[in-house]
């Protein structure tokens, strides 16, 4: 009677080991074979890096990431202590994927955004992280250089350009501005579009800094696939640059 009384514990206790092995390794990747996008390594990336700093201390990149949970919560943190920016002004900022697993935002510090000292070159570190168990998360660096000369020859960029759509047809992007003559006021307007471009409602960069540079970070809504157009005036100078825009994608 004892041998049997053991016999039939020890299957009970493997039974009970082998469900809960199952639950402990099971539960996670069930998990992220429902919600992670497939075969894309989860990832987040500043653009614009390095990124340069006006003469006032202020900075704009672009913070995205890919292969992520589907439709999912992530913390955005970052150990930039020098100065208060989009990511740690409330100590960390919440992000949304979309349904491909991307989020995209405009990523911004210095005292022209917030009440903050200017922003010190060096190297950071931001980290995004899953806000339901399993927790998991991913990091990136960026760094801020010192304000610098770009020489004479007078330059705008997109970046990125494309810029990858997200499932609900939005974008964040930023228009950069090299070489051009200190003091010159600049302005962007739309001429050609498909969708909504959004501009800050107030616009710090609206002079070129004192080494010749400026930038502006913007969006939009309700895209599709396509090009954005916008007319850049410099001072007296008119120009007309392309933005591609793609298709959501993983």
């Amino acid at each position: 009677m004892r041998k049997m009384f053991l016999s039939r514990a020890a299957a009970l206790l493997t039974l009970l080991l082998t469900t809960l092995a199952f639950m402990l390794s099971g539960a996670p990747a069930s998990y992220a074979a429902a919600h992670q996008a497939a075969a894309v390594p989860a990832s987040v990336t500043v653009i614009e890096n390095p990124s340069t700093e006006d003469t006032n201390g202020n900075f704009i990149a672009t913070v995205s990431g890919r292969g992520l949970h589907k439709n999912a919560n992530y913390v955005l943190t970052d150990n930039n202590f020098s100065c208060t920016d989009s990511i740690n002004t409330a100590g960390s900022l919440m992000v949304t994927t979309d349904l491909v697993g991307r989020f995209s935002i405009t990523f911004l510090g210095g005292p022209s955004f917030f009440t903050t000292t200017p922003c010190q070159a060096g190297k950071y570190i931001v980290t995004a992280t899953l806000q339901v168990l399993p927790s998991v998360f991913v990091t990136t660096t960026f760094k801020v250089q010192p304000p610098t000369s770009f020489g004479t020859i007078a330059s705008l960029y997109f970046n990125p350009n494309p810029v990858v759509l997200s499932t609900n047809g939005g974008f964040v992007d930023a228009l950069y501005g090299k070489g051009w003559t200190p003091g010159k006021a600049f302005s962007i307007t739309p001429v050609t579009s498909s969708c909504a471009v959004l501009f800050p409602t107030t616009n710090p960069f609206s002079f070129v800094d004192g080494v010749g540079n400026f930038a502006l970070g913007f969006g939009g809504t309700g895209c599709s696939a396509g090009t954005v157009k916008l007319l850049v005036i410099v001072g007296t100078s008119s120009h007309i640059v392309t933005l591609h825009l793609a298709a959501p994608s993983v």
